[in-house]
């Protein structure tokens, strides 16, 4: 399902899906396994030349993140069969990957996110979810930001989500 990374997917299969949320409010109960999340975006010019970063909240478990078809971070290790943890207790890490300049489109870019669950709750469960300048993500670290008012631009309403099965 690598396919589904790059901007061309025809999403009229894929469900709407609340972010953040455990897999279980969208009635994924007891599936272990991996999931797919996307969402198109466009970058205000204003922004086209900065350097930006894309904030995923808590995953749980693993993830591999995309834009416009190519890796641009990971949490975790995934084969075909199931997902491999580098470290314990992954769940609990604030996902945030630079997005390099050259992958960017101004107005469609596509982010596709692999999320692997192997136990209990899955997904992309806690936020904060965005994408601001590296600037301002580094002041929001830092705490001199509030918690969720420190992104440029992001509308994770729109986002897609579709299991593998």
């Amino acid at each position: 399902k690598m396919a589904w990374t790059g901007p061309s997917v025809d999403e009229k299969d894929w469900h709407a899906a609340p972010v953040p949320a455990c897999w279980e409010t969208m009635g994924l109960r007891e599936y272990d396994g991996f999931g797919w999340y996307r969402v198109r975006f466009s970058v205000p010019p204003g922004l086209r030349d900065k350097q930006l970063v894309l904030v995923l909240g808590r995953i749980d478990d693993i993830d591999e993140a995309y834009i416009n078809g190519e890796r641009i971070g990971r949490t975790g290790t995934m084969d075909t069969q199931r997902g491999l943890s580098d470290f314990d207790q992954e769940y609990r890490e604030l996902r945030s990957y630079t997005i390099p300049r050259n992958l960017l489109h101004g107005e469609d870019n596509v982010l596709a996110v692999r999320v692997y669950d192997g136990f209990k709750h899955g997904g992309i469960y806690d936020g904060p979810i965005g994408i601001a300048t590296r600037d301002r993500y580094r002041k929001w670290k830092d705490g001199q930001e509030g918690r969720w008012n420190f992104f440029d631009f992001f509308h994770a309403s729109r986002t897609k989500f579709k299991y593998e099965g």
